[in-house]
Order: C-alpha cells, then sequence, then structure tokens
C-alpha cells in the first residue's frame, strides 16, 4: 500500500474525521428534509457549507497542533 496508516498515524486522524463529517452531513441533510420549518435550497446549502467548512477546520487545527508537538520550536535545556 502506498500510504500505511500504522507508518503515518495523521492519515488515520484525516480519515477519521472526514468519514464522521460525512455521516454528520447525511444526518443533518436527512434531518433537515424531514423538518416542517426548513424547505429552503439555500438553508440546506448553508448547512452543508457549514458542516465541511467546520470539519476543514477542524482537520487544520488539529495539523497545527500535531506539528506543533512534533517539531517544538523551543527545546529544553539541560542543566549539568
Amino acid at each position: 500500500m502506498f500510504l500505511n496508516i500504522h507508518e503515518w498515524p495523521p492519515l488515520g486522524v484525516v480519515l477519521l474525521v472526514s468519514s464522521l463529517g460525512i455521516v454528520s452531513g447525511r444526518l443533518i441533510l436527512r434531518f433537515i428534509n424531514t423538518y416542517v420549518r426548513i424547505k429552503n435550497k439555500s438553508t440546506k446549502e448553508v448547512v452543508v457549507f457549514t458542516v465541511w467548512t467546520s470539519i476543514f477546520c477542524l482537520i487544520l487545527s488539529w495539523a497545527c497542533v500535531f506539528m506543533g508537538q512534533a517539531r517544538p520550536m523551543i527545546s529544553p535545556e539541560v542543566k549539568k
């Protein structure tokens, strides 16, 4: 396999968050279709946009934290 999840853990996190986003997006669309007050197409588009934007921001913030821990800018000083 080209990218193994065991060798590259961030791939697993990105795939997990993306799959959770797909499932939550489908559930929200199903809820919108059954809800009486929301029948506007633009409202559905706003909800889908909000879900995918939040997923993107979650992955981006997680990547920043992960990279900050992987390569810290300040290393501890060891006193002898």
